[in-house]
């Protein structure tokens, strides 16, 4: 649950900021017909990422990389021209033309933002399904469960980052729109000159690499900066409310007045628990959740005729045991074996390692669960000793008088994949 919850919390809380202040500028600049433009560029974004997370994960008839160039650059003309129509003079100079060219600005930058970012939280459903063997679970439904929580928070963040930013004045909230965008300006420009570095689109200039490789490994930063934003406005609204001194004619009025500010410190509360929790999403829980999982040692096992011998006694409890045979060459050549539930002698045998993730391991979860310690991905026991997926890698092997045995040969195949 915590992984998910962890990871659409990364992947929206830039979203979630940016889209309260955009929808709030929006609500002051421009009459319900001009909104609309902004509206639309949000839901053609959405519908954009889901549409690529579908593509990606059951077709190939998506390049993925290339829509994320198309995205990014469709973000960065959008702010462009929504920064420069700020300027008074050109925004004179233009007028209705300029009203109706920054509204469409305004929507390419929804559109380009949601579309790039909010494909990895369409793409985690597809991420869960391979991650159990059923989705008659537990862990498929806690998994869900954080899938959707990290989703409610941000919707919850964006209408109270939206709600504030109509307590502030229009100047107030231009600002913000202006950082906000900047922010998911330089994440989005990082992330997609790496996508162009990989395709050899421009040149492979050191500055390129190290401006690319700075937004990949900056998530937490640019979600921290979003966070901190949402929090400014929440301050911001509560020194106004502090300060408030509107002038009324009647009880009625004066009553009116103070509900709203009411209201808004209601929702500056609102907005300031989402910010912070997410800040302790990203940083706190995430850290736990992304913690070294320690596998399971090593058991004895006999060396004798060429062979490596474990007792059918010793793996008769249906739990994961873990064997390293030493090679000549002084490598820990691990595998693995389960004895299958409801089966007489039925064993899953393999490599403690996969064609996919390598030697990282399996390690046993909740007493029933064996577990890829890379991509947490959940092994169906029935299916080890057989090929495909994130399956041990088979190996060969003998049951013979009360022994498992697997030949040294067979260990030493593989000896390359646990010296890499």
């Amino acid at each position: 649950m915590l992984t998910y919850l962890v990871q659409v919390t990364e992947s929206l809380l830039v979203v979630a900021v940016l889209s309260g202040f955009a929808f709030a500028y929006a609500r002051y600049a421009w009459k319900p017909s001009g909104r609309r433009v902004v509206l639309v560029g949000c839901v053609v974004g959405w519908i954009v990422a889901l549409t690529m997370a579908c593509l990606r994960n059951q077709t190939k008839l998506v390049d993925s990389g290339l829509w994320n160039i198309v995205l990014v650059n469709t973000y960065l003309v959008g702010l462009l021209i929504f920064v420069l129509l700020l300027v008074p003079p050109l925004a004179r100079a233009l007028k209705s033309a300029g009203e109706r060219l920054q509204q469409l600005a305004l929507g390419l930058m929804l559109l380009g933002a949601t579309g790039y970012l909010g494909r990895a939280f369409f793409e985690y459903p597809f991420d869960i399904s391979l991650a159990v063997t059923t989705m008659v679970s537990t862990d498929f439904f806690f998994r869900v469960v954080g899938w959707i929580l990290g989703f409610v928070l941000m919707l919850v963040l964006a209408e109270s980052v939206y709600k504030l930013s109509l307590a502030l004045d229009m100047r107030t909230t231009t600002g913000m729109v202006v950082l906000a965008g900047l922010v998911a300006g330089v994440q989005l420009g990082g992330l997609g000159l790496r996508a162009m570095l990989t395709r050899r689109m421009i040149p492979q200039v050191k500055a390129f690499f190290s401006i690319a490789v700075f937004a990949s490994n900056s998530t937490t930063l640019f979600c921290c900066l979003a966070a901190a934003l949402a929090l400014l406005c929440v301050v911001l609204v509560l020194v106004k409310a502090s300060r408030a001194n509107e002038p009324y004619n009647n009880p009625a009025e004066h009553r009116k007045i103070r509900a709203k500010w009411r209201s808004r410190r209601r929702w500056a509360v609102v907005c300031a628990t989402c910010a912070v929790l997410s800040l302790v999403i990203i940083t706190a829980v995430k850290a736990y959740d992304s913690r070294e999982v320690e596998l399971s040692p090593s058991e004895e096992y006999e060396l004798r005729d060429n062979g490596c011998y474990v007792s059918l006694e010793q793996v008769e409890d249906g739990h994961l045991h873990r064997f390293t045979y030493e090679s000549p060459d002084g490598v820990g050549i691990r595998f693995i074996v389960i004895k299958k539930p409801g089966s007489g002698k039925s064993y899953g045998i393999g490599l403690d390692a996969c064609d996919i993730c390598g030697e990282t391991g399996y390690y046993e979860r909740d007493g029933n669960q064996v577990v890829c310690k890379l991509c947490d991905v959940v092994m169906n026991v029935q299916t080890i000793g057989f090929k495909g997926g994130c399956n041990p890698i088979v190996i060969d092997y003998e049951i013979k008088d009360g022994y498992i045995r697997v030949p040294f040969e067979t260990l030493l195949e593989h000896e390359e994949i646990f010296t890499r």
